[in-house]
């Protein structure tokens, strides 16, 4: 195993770790708890009562508590059951920068949940890819995004000359991956957000990086792009997309034969389900079988749970 997937594996551990009884806590904060003890004990009731608009973000709230067995629900009512107990051994106080990033930024998505709760759409929610632009920027350079971004890099094997393709780039990874390839090599970053593209557009004007450049785009429509790249990448995408299918597709006919297809994901567990569920842009967590099931005609090789390399031939 890569020794850079191996600590960013045991990052999310340690930081899954670190938030799950601070979301465990937002129960009382959002009056949830007391509700289920006053026999206010559905969805609906709940919502009713306190005036929480988000019933599907409330939901997974409770499904979530349901799985560390908190909660336990029968047909449509929650019940309380039990305490939990959270342990942390010494080593989980021993955090470099890259945990306390993820940390940092978990709790940073936690911290808007009961603003979500009352309204899907509420402004204090900072957690949008398009209206909240400038606060993912600032995320995005933090040494855990950094940590992915060298994984990709190394197990990728990206350097000096490459024709790289960022599929859902973001405005901070494009400049990342120009300094490997240099002036020439060429990246070309697709984003959905046209603020992030904004954002990353004046970064690369301002840093007169003439090989790159940045493109508004659905990346789940034809994005006419055949066999042109020597790597094509999906970090953090495919969790964000409905039909990952044709995401696929686009980036397998974006490469050259030979070619490199480089997918990060985040594992799929309650608390990295429930803290993405914060992003309203979210779909739903994918597993690296349903990936493989999707990748056909390349050559796949797993690191963990995390990164996929798949080799086209």
């Amino acid at each position: 195993m890569n020794k850079l997937i191996t600590d960013i594996g045991n990052s999310i551990e340690a930081a899954t770790r670190f938030v799950k009884g601070y979301i465990i806590s937002i129960g009382s904060v959002t009056n949830i708890f007391s509700a289920i003890e006053n026999n206010i004990q559905t969805v609906d009731d709940i919502a009713e009562e306190y005036g929480y608009r988000n019933k599907r973000l409330l939901k997974l709230y409770l499904d979530i508590l349901c799985s560390y067995s908190i909660l336990k629900k029968e047909n449509s009512k929650y019940f309380l059951v039990d305490g939990v107990n959270i342990r942390l051994e010494k080593r989980d106080f021993m955090l470099d920068k890259m945990k306390e990033d993820l940390i940092s930024f978990f709790m940073s998505l936690i911290n808007v949940f009961p603003h979500l709760l009352i309204d899907p759409n509420n402004p204090l929610a900072t957690t949008d890819f398009e209206r909240d632009a400038n606060i993912w920027s600032i995320w995005l350079e933090n040494d855990w995004f950094k940590s992915v971004r060298w994984a990709i890099t190394e197990i990728g094997r990206i350097g000096k000359r490459d024709y790289i393709l960022d599929m859902g780039s973001g405005s901070v990874s494009p400049l990342y991956f120009a300094e490997i390839v240099g002036e020439n090599g060429r990246v070309t970053g697709l984003d959905k957000s046209k603020k992030m593209v904004e954002i990353a557009r004046t970064k690369i004007e301002n840093r007169g990086y003439s090989w790159v450049e940045i493109e508004h785009c659905d990346i789940e429509n034809d994005v006419g792009l055949d066999e042109e790249y020597d790597i094509v990448i999906l970090s953090m995408v495919l969790e964000y997309v409905h039909n990952m299918e044709k995401v696929i597709e686009n980036a397998y006919n974006a490469l050259k034969d030979g070619g490199r297809l480089i997918i990060f994901k985040m594992p799929d567990n309650p608390i990295i389900n429930f803290t993405e569920a914060l992003i309203p842009q979210f779909v739903k967590l994918r597993t690296t079988r349903e990936i493989k099931e999707v990748l056909t005609k390349v050559i796949v090789k797993e690191y963990g749970d995390l990164l996929i390399v798949a080799h086209k031939y």
